[in-house]
């Protein structure tokens, strides 16, 4: 579900694939020494901001080896001792803020790079209408700071 969200329909290994490392710091905060606050990067297709870089994020999927990229909506083992987590964090690289990078950690490791996401699953219903295409540049660059100051005004 994670990389689902993450590549918002895209199968490349970043939702912003077209124009290289220039572009894609347009929406990752990566090779840093911190990380930035959240929404301050464009969002993805999905309206989803700091998908790639930033804070590792925890999932709740157990981490299996023998995990298959192959998979259609695979299903990691059902026990375990280690906690799948994705995304990359600041103090990554490029390449290792790929939607399909798979990193893991005991249940009780912490440190400032690895948090995780609210979500809420939706219905199919409540996505009706909505594709990856319908978001243009100018809905993509807005910071998520400015987009709740817009919903509270409503």
């Amino acid at each position: 579900e994670w990389e689902y969200a993450c590549r918002a329909r895209v199968a490349e290994v970043y939702d912003y694939s077209c124009g290289g490392r220039t572009f894609l710091e347009s929406y990752a905060a990566f090779n840093a020494r911190n990380t930035s606050n959240v929404g301050h990067k464009m969002c993805n297709s999905w309206g989803l901001y700091d998908m790639h870089g930033n804070i590792l994020e925890w999932c709740h999927d157990w981490y299996g080896k023998d995990y298959s990229d192959d998979a259609v909506n695979p299903v990691g083992p059902s026990k375990g001792w280690q906690k799948v987590h994705r995304g990359g964090s600041a103090g990554l690289s490029a390449t290792d803020c790929r939607s399909s990078v798979r990193e893991k950690s005991g249940t009780k490791h912490t440190n400032g790079g690895l948090g995780f996401r609210v979500a809420l699953a939706l219905s199919d219903e409540s996505m009706n209408g909505i594709s990856s295409t319908e978001s243009s540049d100018a809905e993509r660059t807005t910071p998520a700071a400015e987009d709740a100051e817009a919903m509270a005004e409503r």
